[in-house]
């Protein structure tokens, strides 16, 4: 029964917006407090579910799990038992640290062919979708997680946009993308992406420029919003904006990448950044 409500408590955090660290005994040696197989949850405020043993040995275990929540990547770690490391059972254990990150956060403006798309290809890649649509006529996307039927205005503080969260803005007339990005760029949003044209973007910048914005400000936008593979369908461009924002999403593991499928990283501001979107 501890390992169920654990797993639960492991599905609410995936679901939510607190990253934590499932801790695994998965070996010991000697006289240990706990053998292989037990588990904690520590969550990013400390707090834990479940024991490996209490003492001494959990308080530096509880410092390992958020050493690897800041990290974001698995890691095992061992501890000596002994007098000499301040441990009086003499044993041997080892953990693995497996990190809990709740699900990316997408935020889409716009339900039409390409936000519908977006929303099914983004939520099959791991994402919780948002779809934010001013025309009550059109139904609840069954693919989104959650579906906000009013002005793309007054979405905003209904929303939950932190630093890992982005926004993805495919509205179908271009006065209204203006509004909703420069409404987006008072959010915490670790990106912010624009269907259209470069010359729609141009259009953007002297906008955002008019409204007193910054050039870091005006920085923090991604327009045109996909990789560039020569879309031109709204499933391709779909394609094209979910690999883009997985590439957001792995950021804080670039340097682990290695050479498997996938793994060449998009040159900063170059034309791998950009897709093209029928005007």
């Amino acid at each position: 029964m501890e390992d169920i409500t654990l797993y639960e408590e492991i599905i609410r955090l995936k679901n939510g917006e607190q990253p934590a660290t499932l801790v695994t005994l998965i070996r010991s040696t000697g006289s240990t407090p706990r053998k292989a197989g037990a588990k904690m949850l520590v969550r990013s405020d400390g707090s834990i579910h479940g024991t490996i043993g209490g003492g001494r040995l959990e308080v530096e275990v509880i410092q390992k799990a958020l050493e690897t929540v800041e990290k974001g990547r698995p890691s095992t770690a061992e501890f000596d038992l002994t007098e000499d490391f301040g441990h009086a059972c003499g044993g041997r254990l080892m953990f693995y640290l497996e990190p809990i990150n709740p699900r990316p956060y997408l935020v889409i403006f716009g339900a039409g062919h390409i936000g519908r798309m977006l929303a099914q290809l983004a939520n099959q890649s791991g994402f919780y979708v948002t779809v934010v649509e001013e025309n009550p006529q059109r139904p609840p996307l069954e693919c989104a997680d959650e579906t906000i039927f009013c002005s793309f205005e007054e979405a905003f503080p209904r929303l939950k946009c932190g630093k890992r969260s982005a926004i993805a803005v495919v509205t179908s007339e271009h006065e209204r993308d203006f509004s909703v990005v420069r409404a987006a760029l008072d959010t915490e949003a670790g990106f912010i992406g624009m269907l259209g044209s470069r010359r729609k973007r141009a259009a953007l910048v002297d906008y955002l420029r008019r409204s007193g914005l910054s050039e870091d400000q005006l920085g923090r936008v991604t327009s045109p919003i996909g990789l560039d593979i020569g879309a031109q369908t709204p499933s391709e461009i779909a394609v094209s904006v979910v690999a883009q924002l997985i590439s957001f999403r792995r950021q804080h593991v670039d340097a682990d990448r290695g050479d498997r499928a996938g793994s060449r990283p998009l040159d900063k501001d170059g034309p791998l950044q950009t897709a093209f979107a029928p005007q």
